[in-house]
């Protein structure tokens, strides 16, 4: 299976952030790979950079896209043998409802009660 994330700035660092939804209760884990290398799109100028889209390939290679044109950039190398360098777990916010409306975490997502049953929150 593959893994999504970004390229972004993290303590100074390049860094690939994944992020992932706890099916069980409302928090995101969040994960951050210091890149080691940088490859180029062979076949034109461009490079990854902040921003991008990544794509895990296989140990430690994530392909790059950028998120406007959807083309390619190239390629990072994460030490796939490595830790995250930082992780942190943040809670995802209720989205707002009206009042006296029931609502749950219910695999990954909020969920409020209406006449029909469980919908998206």
């Amino acid at each position: 299976m593959s893994m999504t994330g970004r390229i972004v700035r993290h303590e100074g660092k390049l860094c690939v952030l994944y992020e992932s939804v706890n099916f069980s209760e409302p928090t995101m884990t969040r994960m951050w790979w210091v890149i080691e290398r940088t490859t180029g799109n062979p076949y034109t100028a461009d490079r990854p950079k902040e921003g991008d889209i990544a794509q895990s390939q296989n140990s430690g290679d994530w392909r790059t896209i950028d998120p406007v044109t959807n083309r390619s950039t190239g390629s990072v190398y994460i030490d796939g043998k490595k830790q995250a360098e930082h992780v942190d777990r943040v809670p995802v916010p209720l989205p707002k409802v009206r009042k006296g409306i029931e609502t749950r975490w219910y695999m990954g997502r909020w969920e409020k009660l209406l006449k029909n049953g469980w919908v998206a929150a």
